[in-house]
């Protein structure tokens, strides 16, 4: 009979672990997949890429000052943090002359247009006088990213036609000057492109990629810009799959070059969550939402935002499934191991055997304990994971919460909440327990429609094993000191002693095992 329930048991146990595990087929085809991969690895490692640029950028940096040199800074700041470009700008403005300033003023408007700054590119573009010919190609690729990003936030038809016309004599400018002067930088590629797109000549816009990838490798940033322009042709044919593709290659590169700046990024985010593959969506949106953190410019924040918050939350949905389902196979497990208990003990009654008895018992006392130490594991990761969630919605809040402090006592007071409910469920005899360890004039009761108190709040997380003042002030969302001098009060006004009062702590509950 024992052998018939332990194999029902470890049938159930094997269910139980697939119906938390199981892990659904791929929805990508198999390039998309190889290439996530790729990706999922240079993710982990963006860090070491941006500390080389940023290695290049100091190596410039501890170089003699000059315009030249403070020129070369802001165009590797470019892509990666726009306010130390717009600061070296200004340096080689203020220190340049002639050429050297005119140059600088140009790229200087080209960032502000980017970042979203349009007042202050039209006052850069009014003080400029004579532009020599030699920088005519980037004052007109300048002047078409300004006047192209005002067309895509202007709320006046009126006003969006005329920057659009604005922005397509600037490109026409462009593509007259390269092709008069026979060059082609990939700015030429970028203006031809996006001509062809507007005609819907989808067919000429591929060439024009061709054309400009035969010059590049794909450890070049020009590579991610010109494979960005090619995944928007696959989307406006419909391709989804090439689109991601090379959205994908587009992105990868950017990491590779310590790129923050880049819009292919949280686009996947979105691909792969609408694929219903959360758990990289989530991953790939907080690179993102760390990408616009460094590269502080309004309007990257304005598109991750949004996505981030349902991403998010989605997330911290799916984790709260989890854990209900965690906790079902928890009590199914109890279930079933009371169910063979009741079994073994029948049996051995009938069979007098009480030595066979004594040592199930022993075993059941060990699985029990044993189901309780991960019970309170899982208890402190689950409030690892919802304190990170919300340092993470606190900081998007502070990007689009009118009130972010407004925001954060809202979602501590669920927080706490939560916590009390979960944790009262678990230790029904808690405050008595802990009462029970004081002095009478020192004992806690918390108010009406409370149930534990923040004194409360931090012996439990020490009951949980949760020791160190610092974790338990971060879960909690207060200072350290502070957590410090109520353990200290509370110490004090133990019973047995200060000693071994947390001992004490540790213990309550135990006794039911």
């Amino acid at each position: 009979m024992t052998t018939r329930y332990s194999t029902l048991f470890s049938v159930i146990l094997l269910a139980a672990s697939l119906s938390l595990h199981a892990a659904p087929a791929s929805p990508y085809t198999a390039p998309v997949d190889s290439l996530l991969k790729v990706y999922d690895a240079m993710v982990s490692e963006s860090d070491r890429y941006v500390a080389r640029r940023q290695a290049a950028i100091d190596s410039l940096e501890a170089l003699p000052f000059s315009a030249a040199h403070a020129l070369q800074v802001a165009e590797l700041y470019v892509p990666y943090r726009s306010d130390s470009a717009l600061h070296y700008y200004n340096l080689a403005i203020g220190a340049g002359d002639g050429d050297m300033a005119v140059l600088a003023s140009i790229r200087r408007i080209r960032l502000l247009a980017s970042i979203g700054n349009y007042a202050s590119a039209y006052r850069e573009r009014d003080k400029l006088g004579h532009i020599p010919p030699h920088l005519l190609l980037m004052y007109y690729d300048a002047l078409y990213r300004l006047y192209s990003e005002a067309a895509m936030v202007s709320r006046l038809q009126s006003y969006t036609d005329c920057y659009n016309a604005a922005a397509n004599a600037y490109s026409d400018s462009l593509i007259n000057f390269c092709e008069e002067h026979n060059v082609r930088p990939t700015e030429y590629y970028r203006r031809c492109i996006t001509r062809a797109n507007n005609r819907r000549d989808f067919l000429s816009a591929m060439a024009y990629t061709d054309s400009a990838f035969a010059r590049l490798t794909p450890e070049m940033h020009d590579y991610a810009i010109i494979a960005f322009e090619r995944a928007v042709i696959y989307r406006e044919t419909g391709d989804r799959q090439m689109f991601v593709q090379w959205l994908i290659r587009s992105a990868i590169t950017d990491v590779h070059c310590g790129v923050t700046d880049n819009g292919s990024s949280w686009m996947i985010a979105e691909e792969v969550y609408n694929s219903g593959d959360l758990k990289r969506a989530h991953r790939y949106i907080n690179y993102s939402v760390s990408n616009a953190n460094i590269f502080n410019a309004n309007p990257r924040y304005q598109q991750v935002a949004p996505l981030a918050l349902i991403i998010s939350r989605t997330y911290e949905d799916e984790q709260q499934e989890f854990n209900f389902r965690l906790w079902a196979v928890v009590f199914l497990l109890i279930a079933v191991i009371i169910a063979i208990v009741v079994a073994v003990i029948i049996a051995h009654r009938r069979n007098k055997e009480l030595h066979t008895l004594n040592a199930q018992l022993l075993h059941l006392n060990n699985q029990l304990r044993e189901s309780n130490m991960v019970k309170e594991q899982y208890i402190c990761r689950y409030l690892e994971v919802y304190s990170n969630m919300i340092d993470r919605m606190t900081r998007m809040a502070r990007k689009t919460e009118k009130d972010p402090d407004a925001f954060l006592r809202k979602e501590m007071a669920v927080f706490y909440r939560d916590f009390d409910q979960t944790f009262i469920a678990l230790y029904p005899t808690f405050i008595n327990e802990f009462n029970a360890l004081l002095r009478p004039d020192a004992r806690i009761t918390p108010k009406q429609g409370d149930i534990l108190t923040t004194e409360l709040r931090i012996f439990a997380l020490i009951r949980l094993g949760i020791d160190a003042s610092a974790k338990i002030a971060e879960l909690l969302r207060y200072a350290p000191n502070t957590i410090y001098n109520y353990r200290a009060q509370i110490r004090n006004a133990a019973i047995n002693g200060k000693d071994e009062f947390e001992q004490c702590v540790r213990l309550i509950g135990r006794h039911n095992l």
